[in-house]
């Protein structure tokens, strides 16, 4: 009985340490503190005024607390960032009523600037991360293209966290909200 009491304990302690560091402690970015919300709306006069509807969204891979999946950086998936953009477009009055769109916006992550523990910053001195997203703004009536580009913009976190990927979670979702507003201020002007 002891030999078995042994060889269980045993093989309990190779199996918890065979797990040792497949999971982290991370999460998912938030959409809301994603999204960049504008103080002041587009004009009604401003031919994008509530005439935008959110197209494809691609290429967002979300996060996984298991380090064995290769996603533990703290990323927005592709819902999750359609809803950064909708509150993003609705803040500046962009955002299309139900069927009432002139435009369509895609939106495609080029570059989530996600680091890991293997980056070289540490969560204690403060992070960033640069992140790259791909819009284009088309007509639905027409194949007038307005708008496409890739805005890259790095995010910072102060730090002061143990956990690294809480902190470059806040990097991420400075990013993420600093490449919307320069999104918003690029479709401001077109006439």
């Amino acid at each position: 009985m002891k030999t078995f009491r042994t060889a269980a304990m045993l093989l309990l302690m190779g199996c918890l340490m065979s797990l040792t560091g497949c999971v982290q402690i991370t999460g998912e970015m938030n959409p809301d503190k994603s999204a960049y919300h504008a103080t002041q709306g587009f004009p009604i006069t401003h031919p994008l005024h509530e005439n935008v509807a959110i197209g494809k969204v691609e290429d967002f891979p979300g996060t996984s607390i298991f380090a064995i999946m290769g996603k533990t950086s703290p990323n927005l998936t592709e819902e999750t960032a359609e809803e950064a953009l909708a509150e993003t477009l609705s803040s500046v009055d962009l955002l299309a009523p139900t069927d009432a769109d002139d435009y369509s916006l895609d939106m495609k992550l080029v570059d989530s600037g996600e680091m890991g523990f293997a980056g070289w910053e540490t969560s204690l001195n403060g992070i960033q991360r640069t992140t790259i997203i791909h819009y284009t703004l088309q007509s639905v009536h027409s194949d007038e293209t307005p708008y496409s580009k890739s805005i890259t913009t790095t995010g910072k976190s102060d730090g002061g966290g143990i956990a690294f990927y809480l902190v470059e979670r806040e990097a991420a979702e400075d990013a993420m909200r600093k490449n919307l507003e320069q999104m918003i201020s690029d479709l401001k002007l077109i006439e």
